[in-house]
């Protein structure tokens, strides 16, 4: 995917989540948005895996199961942040069930960044799943 137009869109996106006002069609934004996650640049990538989560925290009733493959495709992104954001959101963990979040996030326990590592365990947590948290953390 060619990110050269991507810029505008994004900042579009992220006017459109601005805390003033809310976005009257949601179900039409989000599939744009979910696009966004396909850009090569990685730290483009990351700043929409930023606006996807919290576009996926914002609009709750929005249905994420037709996003589901792009979204465990980020999930299991090669940069950690990406996947800490995706994770990150309650509706995408829901959707994705505890083993997906658990595998997209075990690289991440284990990190040198102890910033990285509490997020991760915080996503976890948040998605109820302390008790495997504790054996992967014993484990390893």
């Amino acid at each position: 995917m060619r990110c050269s137009w991507v810029i505008p869109l994004g900042v579009l996106a992220l006017d459109q989540l601005s805390l003033e006002r809310r976005d009257p069609t949601p179900e039409q934004t989000f599939p744009r948005l979910i696009k966004l996650l396909e850009c090569r640049d990685c730290r483009k990538r990351q700043g929409f895996a930023a606006v996807v989560s919290r576009y996926a925290e914002m609009y709750p009733k929005i249905n994420l199961a037709p996003f589901r493959k792009e979204l465990v495709r980020a999930l299991n992104d090669t940069n950690v942040e990406i996947r800490l954001f995706i994770a990150g959101a309650a509706p995408v963990a829901e959707m994705v069930g505890p083993e997906i979040l658990l595998e997209s996030l075990q690289p991440a326990l284990t990190n040198s960044d102890a910033r990285v590592q509490r997020v991760a365990r915080g996503n976890l947590e948040r998605a109820g799943i302390t008790n495997v948290l504790t054996k992967i953390i014993t484990v390893q």
